[in-house]
């Protein structure tokens, strides 16, 4: 009874020691826009048996998906800055949060990173009816001009099923859906990197 007792305690004391042996603190961590994406940083205090910190991204701050990884400094009683650019991402706002690997554990950081586009200045898309069958009125909110303006129609799927340029001051643009299948449909209004969108139902009523 003391032998397996002392057994007990003696797992119970290294299963502790550990968990306390894998450790980070995080102080900072920040995202920033740039021509080709987003650039990431972050400060982490102390570390202890850190192996890795996995980078993942969400568009709602719910759903996260890994995108990268970048390697720790391993054992650091001392300040260390990290940075991963996460390149391709053209989005009005981004959410990042920290996934740290370490030797017996894994912990996620309860500070996210919101980035939020300022050059996506793109004037709003307005269309009417919502919910049709054979045409659709698109209306852009300001009479600015755009530069390599494109509108494109995209399926549930994300494939491509419509796509035209345009003189970038239009205002008002008619788009004929006659041909399309009946299903939910985005329409983006692309000028260069940035997009602003919306959807329509097409029906076949």
């Amino acid at each position: 009874m003391h032998k397996t007792l002392l057994i007990l305690i003696n797992i119970f004391l290294t299963v502790g020691l550990i968990a306390q042996a894998d450790s980070v603190k995080l102080t900072n961590f920040t995202g920033n826009t740039h021509d080709r994406g987003v650039s990431l940083s972050w400060t982490t205090e102390s570390e202890s048996n850190v192996q890795e910190f996995v980078v993942e991204r969400s568009l709602d701050a719910i759903d996260f998906q890994p995108v990268g990884q970048t390697s720790s400094k391993g054992l650091s009683l001392a300040s260390e800055n990290y940075d991963y650019d996460d390149d391709g991402v053209y989005r009005e706002q981004v959410y990042y949060r920290l996934r740290t690997i370490m030797a017996h554990k894994e912990e996620v950081s309860n500070i996210i990173a919101v980035v939020r586009n300022s050059k996506l200045d793109l004037p709003e898309i307005m269309i009417y009816p919502t919910v049709g069958n054979e045409n659709v009125r698109i209306s852009k909110s300001t009479e600015d001009e755009l530069e390599n303006a494109q509108i494109r129609v995209f399926n549930l799927n994300g494939d491509l099923v419509h796509s035209e340029s345009f003189a970038g001051d239009f205002v008002n643009k008619n788009l004929d859906v006659s041909g399309y299948a009946a299903g939910l449909y985005v329409i983006e209004l692309r000028d260069g990197k940035y997009a602003s969108k919306t959807k329509f139902v097409k029906t076949n009523w």
